[in-house]
């Protein structure tokens, strides 16, 4: 597996960012389900999944892999904050979508999420309503 074959089976139109931390992409639009088959298809491991928001509605979900001893970060957007579940084609990611959802309000589309590390009177989102904003309504 390749950084070519990777591009082109997951239709990425862009060249990736090579770093000494791995190789980065961002992709709009990401088939997340497409891309953990693959990846696992192809021996890589869920190391994690990191959720940044961007904005007050929406999260940068960057997904981080080891593909045979090479990083690669493929980061995408929620839409609506909801973005497809990988747990059911990589297990690791389980707790992680859990904590996720908990802790920034993203929904993971084909699966039931239940609360993890909240309490009982905290919303789902607690980190996103922390996030302050300017006059105009700007982070």
């Amino acid at each position: 597996m390749n950084v070519e074959e990777i591009r082109q089976t997951l239709g990425i139109e862009t060249p990736p960012s090579q770093r000494t931390d791995g190789i980065w992409w961002h992709i709009a639009g990401l088939n997340v389900c497409h891309m953990a088959q693959y990846l696992i298809q192809n021996e890589a491991r869920l190391i994690t999944i990191t959720a940044i928001p961007d904005g007050k509605s929406e999260c940068r979900l960057i997904y981080h892999w080891d593909c045979q001893g090479q990083l690669l970060h493929l980061s995408t957007l929620t839409q609506g904050r909801k973005i497809d579940s990988v747990a059911a084609i990589c297990p690791a990611a389980d707790w992680i979508e859990r904590e996720i959802h908990d802790l920034f309000g993203v929904i993971f589309n084909g699966r039931e999420t239940s609360p993890l590390v909240l309490r009982a009177s905290d919303p789902s989102g607690l980190f996103l309503a922390n996030i302050p904003l300017d006059e105009e309504g700007k982070e």
